[in-house]
């Protein structure tokens, strides 16, 4: 019987049902990795600036 439940709760899964327990804390998840997406995103963004910086300074030709 334990096995028939699993099954059955792991299909409601795979078919996308979300319980209604289940969606404040998929919401929560949901928003962290958005949180750390954007963070993530934001330090790439300055890397590729301080990139860009360093390229220019070193490039310039010096007299």
């Amino acid at each position: 019987m334990a096995k028939r439940r699993a099954k059955r709760i792991a299909d409601q899964k795979v078919k996308g049902e979300i319980s209604e327990e289940e969606k404040p804390a998929l919401t929560l998840i949901a928003n962290i990795i958005a949180q750390i997406a954007v963070s993530e995103m934001a330090r790439v963004e300055e890397i590729e600036r301080s990139y860009d910086t360093s390229s220019r300074s070193s490039s310039s030709p010096k007299n």
